[in-house]
């Protein structure tokens, strides 16, 4: 159904739905939308992990720029645990972010919670089913955040 991009944010972090495919038009909000839900999923649900997919590389970092740039922000950049890293950003409360490039490589890595693909229409079938086939369950500090992918 149509959907504006707020209920597609608050549909995924209180987990009304397990996944999504987002559809919009170009600078529709949809990268934006990946960044904005990473940092709330980190921020609101301790330990929750996210890997962060681009269909190519500069994909990727668009959307690791715009979540550091939220954190310009002198009480958001307080949740950092260290200095963030495309590879690793950890905030305080333990959650994580990897930002990877959307190959089979890329995703054959990580195992988080919530696995976010930008551009899905520029990745290959077998590559957006890696993402599907390695997401794990994992429970940390009693808290279980369920499974997800947002295309």
């Amino acid at each position: 159904p149509h959907c504006s991009p707020f209920d597609l944010v608050a549909d995924m972090f209180f987990e009304e739905v397990r996944n999504v495919i987002v559809f919009a038009n170009r600078t529709g909000g949809k990268t934006t939308n990946v960044a904005v839900l990473n940092h709330l999923d980190m921020a609101f649900k301790d330990g929750c992990e996210v890997a962060s997919a681009g269909a190519i590389k500069e994909q990727a970092n668009k959307v690791y720029k715009y979540f550091l740039g939220f954190h310009k922000n002198s009480i958001l950049s307080k949740l950092y645990e260290r200095i963030p890293t495309k590879s690793k950003t950890i905030y305080t409360n333990q959650s994580e972010q990897e930002v990877i490039t959307g190959t089979v490589t890329g995703l054959n890595s990580p195992h988080p919670q919530k696995v976010r693909l930008d551009e899905v229409e520029l990745i290959e079938w077998d590559v957006i089913q890696e993402a599907h086939n390695h997401m794990v369950l994992e429970v940390k500090a009693s808290r279980f955040w369920p499974l997800s992918a947002q295309i």
